[in-house]
């Protein structure tokens, strides 16, 4: 890969959504630009925190933050 990846290479690439011709691609890119693999480096190391710590979580929002409950409580204030 003579020119740099685009957004959506690399984030793909974090996420380890590429075929491996494009990972292949964006890894030589990256030994090339050291620069640019510590930053890379960083985002997936952000990635797997995130990941861990959302690890059987549910992604529903809590019950309090449920728009009809929301509406009942300020009704309630305001009366």
């Amino acid at each position: 890969m003579s020119t740099p990846p685009n957004e959506h290479d690399l984030h793909a690439y974090v996420d380890g959504r590429l075929d491996a011709a494009s990972r292949a691609d964006v890894e030589a890119w990256l030994s090339r630009h050291p620069e640019r693999l510590e930053e890379i480096q960083a985002w997936q190391r952000d990635a797997q925190q995130l990941r861990a710590a959302l690890a059987g979580e549910s992604l529903a929002p809590p019950s309090e933050l449920d728009p009809a409950r929301v509406r009942g409580a300020l009704a309630r204030r305001r009366s």
